[in-house]
């Protein structure tokens, strides 16, 4: 966790390489706030557009974002990928 100018906030998930994707937010006014996610892997960023709009748009749950991250990080260590799987859930609910 880094804690950035003009209150914004950077957190790299732990179980990636600190180039591959990390996550800036600013808290705004009115509960507002926003997301960068920036990044080398690309891809990566692209496949999790469904998470961010699901746990972060959808349920308001940043918490829950993160946790998801967290375990496809980890998992994708072993090749596997947690969040496919997550993802194909929520969308069928």
């Amino acid at each position: 966790m880094d804690f950035l100018p003009n209150g914004k906030v950077r957190l790299t998930p732990s179980y990636s390489h600190r180039e591959d994707v990390s996550f800036t937010f600013l808290s705004g006014e009115n509960n507002s706030g926003s997301l960068v996610v920036d990044g080398n892997d690309k891809e990566y960023i692209s496949n999790i557009q469904p998470a961010i709009k699901y746990w972060i748009g959808e349920c308001q749950s940043i918490p829950g974002f993160l946790a998801i991250i967290t375990l496809d990080t980890f998992t994708r260590r072993s090749g596997m990928s947690m969040l496919d799987s997550s993802l194909s859930r929520i969308q069928k609910i």
